[in-house]
């Protein structure tokens, strides 16, 4: 996409797990981003997260609306659902011609935007719970927009809840610092984050998935 730069970030806790992202290339102005996380880890969070990232696939192409795309995908999920398994997930469309975003979130961590002030601007009013616990839920959606220069940060909690050999979190506070401190470019900032929370474990075995999604309007 002309003028936009996306780039992310995966490291399962173990061989495989759950949390997923993807870009989807709806025409030639939107994009379709996704980020979620299945709860538990290895093989059957593996396989619920492929069956939900195929399914949310073809939602956003089918569906009128970020917040319709999630309501079915809902009641797909809860229809399926299996062991009581489901899956938070924030979908944002996006449109380059005007730099709108329209996002729904289904119980996600809040996307953050670093403006090219530098200050921080986080995303999300209009959550909702997630995926796959009960048929017909309601999803909202809000839209925002982008200017040149702009960066929007999406994660999964294993990016703030990564632990250091005292068993201590990596937390908010340290995540919003770094964010604050680093470049305001796609690639950049989603290096300064990773590198710090590498930095704050050490050797400290993995304990959560981490997926980070950095994308924006590059000037």
């Amino acid at each position: 996409m002309r003028n936009y730069r996306f780039s992310a970030h995966y490291t399962p806790a173990l061989e495989v797990g759950g949390d997923f992202y993807d870009f989807i290339h709806l025409d030639k102005h939107r994009t379709g981003i996704v980020i979620g996380d299945v709860s538990g880890k290895g093989v059957p969070a593996a396989l619920y997260m492929a069956k939900l990232g195929s399914d949310m696939r073809t939602l956003a192409f089918t569906e009128s609306s970020p917040s319709a795309a999630l309501m079915k995908l809902n009641d797909l999920l809860a229809e399926r659902s299996r062991r009581g398994m489901f899956a938070t997930l924030l979908y944002i469309e996006l449109d380059a011609s005007t730099g709108i975003l329209t996002m729904s979130n289904a119980g996600h961590l809040p996307p953050i935007v670093k403006r090219t002030d530098g200050s921080l601007v986080r995303l999300g009013a209009a959550g909702g719970a997630p995926l796959g616990m009960m048929p017909h839920m309601q999803y909202g959606q809000e839209t925002a927009k982008l200017e040149r220069g702009d960066t929007v940060i999406l994660y999964t909690d294993g990016i703030i809840e990564a632990m250091n050999a005292k068993e201590e979190l990596y937390g908010y506070d340290r995540f919003e610092v770094v964010l604050r401190q680093s470049a305001a470019h796609p690639e950049s900032l989603k290096d300064a984050i990773i590198g710090d929370v590498n930095r704050y474990t050490g050797l400290s075995p993995q304990h959560d998935d981490m997926t980070l999604v950095c994308f924006g309007a590059v000037r």
